[in-house]
Order: structure tokens, then C-alpha cells, then sequence
């Protein structure tokens, strides 16, 4: 949700019609979806959806008594009485049953304050106004001067947006205090679940919801690049598989091409650094003769590693109902693979030059996992790999480990609504894990 322009800028803002375009453009469609006239993103482009909005607006101000032009255009006279707080009251006001982007904003509020365990669906039913009323109270508890109505009225929008929640003792992923990583607790973790774990003893540190069933996604990759290295020889020339290609339309692809050779090496990377479904595909075939025995093969290696809550129908992670995990089971699988030398390098890696086949050139592939990538705000100089993914049903999820001062940790979070919020959750269980090591070190049991 964004903070929306006060009154008194809206003196100075020049007209807006049709073809305008820019921030002014973008906080009216802004201040628009708040007011319940507009249900598309905002996108600072003036164009129909934008024009019908406004003239939705002056037909509903001049049923309320308010003399405006009916014309479309956002002049002085529409954007003084649209960002005037105290008139718009009402408008600003709603409740059960609201279908809307503004529904889904409001959700989207109280989900990443923990006040709301759904997703966010932008449809206001009772769960979402026991949410608000949850946070309306809290509020009110901790010194604020608001109503417990389960209604999103003036008060409870300045409040959910303002400075101020951060002296209401919410405890959010937002609000948590990184010069004490020690203080972490799982009000501050974004992902519905997660575990730490301390690589050289096997104990959990830290979880959240640690045995809850969890989509996967591409997490799943990284039992397929297990199972690829126990039953395949890394260096051995293959020929890419014609079912490399049966993948859905949206899958994330290296790409391989049927009758393409290279080293299994290759594919592996391709599999891993570029999350390749295509990839996927092509190893099962190769390992197993078919895609249904190499999934056997996962689960089979699943049972033998003692992941009773995992079960796999592909080896992508394309989502299915009964392709499931738990961050517990993904943790016990990165423990026990990365004792594996190449599952290790192949994990690891940044980026990977493939090298040129008879179907294309030289190939550089890089990793989207910022968490290892040193130009991105969200780097963290001691992690090391593992994998990422993403469905809409399985939110972002990742595999992670991190090295320092001779303390190794893993940590998997899964189901996080944003990846910044996941790369937040990896570097806070870290900065916590190797907190807590270094504290049990300073301060042995007796």
C-alpha cells in the first residue's frame, strides 16, 4: 500500500487527462484504488480505465452534493475534493463483502504484520474482518486512539500505514531490530515456514511451522541433481531427450534442444543455475529411461534419508497437489547432499559457461538468487547456494547454507509472499544461527 498525496499538494498539481502521464498520474490511480474507482495496478499511464475512474468519482462526489464537471479530467477542483481525507470518509470506508484491489492491498497489510494467515485474494469475508479487528484491538491495546469495527475506516488506514506501528509492539519481519540478531523469534520471519540447522551437529536452532506440508517448486531440483550424480556418470556425453521439450508453457528453460549433446556436467548446471525444467525433464530420462521411474527414484531416495513428509510427482517442482515437503525434509536433504562434492560445486555456483554445441553457441548462464550475488542489496558474503523456486501455490521458496569462522549452517524457508522478504528471512536465521554458536562457544554448559 502506498502513502497517497495530501491535500495540500493537490493545489499544485496540473491537470490530468487523458495521455498524461508520470508520478502525478501514478498517486491519482493510486489514490483512485483507494477510493474504490479503480481495480487495476497503477501504472502512472492516464488512459480509459483511468478516465472512466474519474468520471465514476464526479458522478458519485455530485450524488453527494459536491459540484464537479463530469468530464473526466482530473482538474483542481476533482483532485482538491479526491485527496481530501476528511469528505472522502465514507468512501474510504469498507468492509465485508468488497471485492477489490484495495481488498487485496488491505490484506496484503495485515499478512505481512501477522494479523491475517490467508494469503491475500482481495475478497473482504470474514476472515479478513477478524484479521482487522485482531489488529484494531492490538492497536487499541498498545495506546491508539481507534474503534474495533473489522471496517477499514480513515483511522485504521492512517494507522496501518503510519510511523507510528512501530511503537504498537507488533511483532513483523519489518520492525526487527538487526543489531540483535539474538532476538529473532518467528513473528519476525516472513516465510509460513522455515528451519535452521547447525551443519556439523544436525541441531535445529531454529523452525517455524517446520513440519507443515509445503509446495516445493524448484526446491525439488535439488533432490533431482541428487539423485542424477548417485545413478549417473557427470562426465559422460549425452544426448538430450525429444521429452526435455514436454514441459509446461510457462516453465523456466535453460534451453536444451532434443538431439543437443554435451556433458551430463553441463545439463546439470543448466538444471541448477538456470532452474531448467527442461533440464529436469532431460535428466530423468537419461538416469531413469522414463520420467515416472525417475520420480520413483526420488522417492524412493526420499524414504531411504527418512523424509516422511515428501512426496514428488516430477522432478521440476511444477506444481501438483501431491508434490509436496516440509522444511524439515528439505533441511535433512541439504545436509545429507551437500556432503556430496559435486552436488556441493554444482549448488553453489553463481553463474556457469556452457560450453558450444552443435545447436548453439557458447552459453552463460547466472544465477536470480541475490542472496550470492555481491552487486545486489540483498547479498550476504557468507552464504553459499542452494536452490530457489517459485509457483504461485508454493510462494518463493530456497534452500540455503552459509559458512563463517568454521560454524556451517543450512536453512530453508518456504512460502514467503515476496523473494525480498525471503532473502530477509535467510540473512536474519543466519546472522541468529551464528549468534547463537558463537554465544554457546563464549559461554559453554556447564
Amino acid at each position: 500500500m502506498c502513502l497517497i498525496m495530501p491535500y495540500a499538494m493537490a493545489e499544485n498539481t496540473t491537470l490530468l487527462k487523458v495521455g498524461s502521464q508520470g508520478a502525478q498520474t501514478r498517486t491519482l490511480q493510486e489514490r483512485l484504488v483507494e477510493l474504490g474507482f479503480l481495480n487495476s495496478l497503477p501504472d502512472g499511464k492516464f488512459g480509459k480505465a483511468t478516465k472512466d475512474a474519474v468520471l465514476s468519482f464526479q458522478r458519485a462526489a455530485n450524488r453527494a452534493g459536491f459540484k464537479l464537471s463530469v468530464d473526466g479530467i482530473a482538474g483542481q477542483n476533482t483532485l482538491g475534493l479526491i485527496y481530501d481525507d476528511q469528505k472522502m470518509q465514507d468512501l474510504l470506508t469498507f468492509g465485508l463483502n468488497e471485492k477489490s484491489l484495495r481488498a487485496m492491498q488491505l490484506q496484503t497489510r495485515l499478512y505481512d504484520l501477522n494479523f491475517l494467515p490467508q494469503r491475500p485474494d482481495g475478497i473482504f469475508g470474514p476472515n479478513t474482518e477478524e484479521a482487522l479487528k485482531a489488529f484494531q484491538r492490538h492497536a487499541q491495546k498498545n495506546g491508539a486512539d481507534i474503534e474495533i469495527t473489522g471496517k477499514r475506516d480513515l483511522k485504521t488506514k492512517n494507522l496501518l500505514l503510519s510511523e507510528d506501528l512501530k511503537t504498537l509492539n507488533i511483532q513483523a519481519p519489518e520492525f526487527f531490530d538487526e543489531s540483535n540478531p539474538l532476538s529473532l523469534n518467528q513473528g519476525y520471519i516472513a516465510a509460513r515456514s522455515c528451519i535452521l540447522i547447525d551443519a556439523l551437529t544436525g541441531d535445529v536452532l531454529f523452525e517455524k511451522d517446520a513440519d507443515k506440508k509445503m509446495y516445493p517448486a524448484s526446491t525439488t531440483k535439488a533432490m533431482t541433481l541428487l539423485c542424477a550424480l548417485e545413478n549417473a556418470d557427470i562426465d559422460s556425453i549425452i544426448t538430450i531427450p525429444k521429452e526435455a521439450l514436454d514441459v509446461p508453457k510457462d516453465s523456466s528453460l535453460v534451453p536444451v534442444y532434443p538431439d543437443e549433446k554435451m556433458k551430463l556436467k553441463d545439463l546439470l548446471y543448466g538444471l541448477m543455475v538456470r532452474s531448467g525444467n527442461d533440464a529436469a525433464n532431460a535428466v530423468a530420462m537419461l538416469v531413469s529411461g522414463s520420467i515416472d521411474k525417475f520420480v520413483d527414484t526420488m522417492n524412493q531416495k526420499a524414504k531411504s534419508m527418512g523424509l516422511s513428509n515428501t512426496h514428488f510427482t516430477n522432478p521440476h517442482g511444477y506444481h501438483n497437489d501431491e508434490h509436496y515437503t516440509t522444511s524439515r525434509d528439505l533441511s535433512i536433504l541439504a545436509l545429507y547432499a551437500m556432503q556430496n562434492y559435486d552436488f556441493y560445486n554444482i549448488s553453489q555456483a553463481a553463474d556457469y559457461v556452457m560450453p558450444a554445441t552443435a545447436r548453439r553457441e557458447e552459453l552463460k548462464i547466472s544465477t536470480k538468487s541475490s542472496i550470492i550475488l555481491p552487486s545486489s542489496q540483498y547479498f550476504y558474503p557468507y552464504a553459499i547456494g542452494i536452490k530457489s523456486g517459485f509457483t504461485t501455490p508454493a510462494g518463493n521458496c530456497y534452500i540455503g547454507s552459509a559458512f563463517k569462522d568454521g560454524k556451517y549452517l543450512i536453512a530453508v524457508v518456504m512460502d514467503c509472499r515476496t523473494r525480498p522478504h525471503m532473502w530477509l528471512d535467510l540473512k536474519h536465521m543466519f546472522e541468529y544461527g551464528f549468534a547463537k554458536l558463537e554465544n554457546n562457544n563464549t559461554n559453554p554448559a556447564p
